[in-house]
């Protein structure tokens, strides 16, 4: 799920793939891997990721229905 919500979700922040790994502790060939959906990460990591895109979990798990960004309105 990762794969499809990662590039959509940083869009506004556009962190560069290297800051968000150095932030997040781990490579810049591990989030790449993420992004292009050949491993997931931890839920612990999702929710940091989350943070730094400024999106909701759920959101990233593909659990987003977009009642949040109604709200927001």
């Amino acid at each position: 799920m990762l794969k499809d919500s990662t590039n959509k979700a940083c869009l506004d922040t556009e962190p560069t793939q290297i800051e968000v790994a150095e932030t997040l502790g781990v490579s810049q060939a591990q989030y790449a891997r993420w992004e292009n959906g050949g491993s997931n990460p931890k839920d612990e990591t999702v929710e940091r990721l989350a943070e730094i895109c400024g999106v909701s979990f759920d959101y990233f798990k593909g659990r987003d229905d977009g009642l949040e960004a109604i709200v927001n309105l």
